[in-house]
């Protein structure tokens, strides 16, 4: 009994000292400057217009221990289920509210979007996406993320040989996954 007693002292001892060890002081949250990043995201079209599509997504900007991302982005939508594309490109800030890491953040992207409806026309709309993310794993230059959002782009109607589309704004749900670096 005195030897197990000894030997689970001695396993909780060593567990307390290396998980200091294991989380080194300087990591991504910490260090201020320049930032940049990737995403690919899914977004699933809740208006029936056909819309849903594959996202990629690039940001740059700055970012210190309060905001992780503070800057300029642009986006590629396709669209899955025809020709259609839109081009977002917009200012994004993302934040868990505090200065030490935390699980959870928010982002919001908010801008414009050229959007190419159906190879007969480009227009430009307004762009919105906010969404919630969980942080997935760090080191100490990088961080993934896993996000869940809502995304909004503004369309207008258009005429064409055949008369007028009613093109109705889009909203959709996106889910995405990224790095920042």
């Amino acid at each position: 009994m005195k030897i197990s007693r000894l030997l689970l002292s001695f396993i909780l001892f060593t567990a307390v000292l290396t998980a200091g060890a294991a989380s080194p002081k300087e990591n991504y949250f910490n260090k201020k400057g320049f930032a940049w990043g990737l995403g690919l995201c899914s977004a699933i079209d809740m208006t029936g217009e056909g819309m849903s599509s594959i996202d990629i997504d690039g940001y740059f900007g700055y970012k210190n221990s309060f905001f992780q991302a503070l800057g300029i982005g642009a986006s590629i939508n396709m669209a899955l289920s025809n020709s259609s594309r839109s081009y977002p490109i917009y200012a994004i800030i993302r934040t868990s509210f505090s200065t030490t890491p935390k699980l959870l953040f928010f982002e919001i992207r908010g801008g414009i979007s050229t959007n190419e409806l159906y190879s007969y026309t480009t227009q430009t709309g307004l762009y919105l996406h906010p969404s919630v993310g969980i942080r997935l794993a760090s080191g100490k230059s990088w961080s993934s993320h896993f996000t869940l959002g809502y995304k909004f782009i503004s369309r207008k109607d258009f005429s064409y040989d055949e008369g007028i589309y009613r093109c109705p704004d889009l909203s959709m749900g996106v889910v995405g996954i990224g790095i920042s670096f």
